[in-house]
């Protein structure tokens, strides 16, 4: 279960480098301020 959970944070931080410059904060800007906008935008990646 831990490698599981190893497994999908490396996936998570690959796509915030490749699509966000490796900034969390970008995906915020993207979502608008809007929690739920933000939310989907992280389950659709």
């Amino acid at each position: 279960m831990l490698n599981e959970r190893l497994n999908i944070l490396r996936e998570t931080g690959s796509i915030l480098l490749k699509e966000y410059d490796g900034h969390f904060s970008r995906c915020i800007e993207q979502s608008g301020g809007s929690a739920v906008d933000l939310v989907e935008l992280i389950v659709k990646k």
